[in-house]
């Protein structure tokens, strides 16, 4: 399920049909906007375009129906308020009956917005290796340190995945895309503790291991 919105807000007629839906096989939800515009450009926006945050989105988060079988989570731009992430994944069943497994979580957060706070905010409440993989695209302002205190957070209170030896990581892969000032070279040694990394730049694939020699 898409939910594509491009205006200053999420249109009242979608909250309103959103409790109405009933989602118990739903593996993907994507909640995308457009991004911001181009350097040079925002003079020339106009005044319905896409704000950096929907105003009201928890009104919105109130009017979702449960989501117990969703296994992707992308979530982009104006969508992207930590309190609304937070809630979201809150709602998100971590435990189902005895027969059952709850689904692991691939989360994609798209769009400059995604920075260190807003990471230990939205992922407060995300209970270790709830997360199969995390997913950054566009994260223009989150640095490899930054980084790494999420997964340590991810990890559980006072880990240190560069010191401690863990038999199972927080996360099974981490994907970064055009993270322009993530220095994901400094990233490698995840492999060591079991995380998956792989990168792309400028639409290309990144091969990680010959980077690494």
């Amino acid at each position: 399920l898409a939910l594509y919105v491009d205006g200053p807000d999420v249109p009242p007629a979608l909250t309103y049909a959103l409790p109405h839906l009933s989602l118990p096989a739903l593996r993907a939800l994507y909640l995308i906007s457009p991004g911001p515009p181009a350097l040079g450009a925002r003079r020339q926006t106009q005044p319905q375009a896409t704000p950096d945050v929907f105003p009201h989105l928890r009104a919105v988060f109130k009017a979702f129906p449960r989501l117990p079988a969703l296994h992707h989570l992308h979530v982009a731009h104006a969508w992207l308020d930590d309190r609304f992430l937070a809630s979201l994944l809150s709602a998100i069943p971590h435990t189902l009956p005895p027969a059952a497994m709850p689904p692991a979580l691939t989360l994609t957060l798209e769009g400059a917005r995604t920075t260190h706070p807003f990471l230990c905010a939205a992922l407060r409440h995300v209970p270790p290796r709830r997360l199969r993989a995390l997913a950054l695209v566009h994260a223009d302002h989150l640095t490899a340190e930054g980084l790494l205190d999420v997964l340590n957070r991810l990890a559980g209170p006072g880990t240190n995945l560069q010191s401690v030896l863990r038999t199972a990581p927080p996360i099974a892969a981490l994907y970064l895309r055009d993270c322009v000032a993530l220095d994901w070279r400094s990233l490698q040694w995840l492999s060591a503790v079991g995380i998956v990394l792989k990168v792309w730049a400028r639409g290309r694939e990144v091969d990680v291991g010959y980077a690494r020699a």
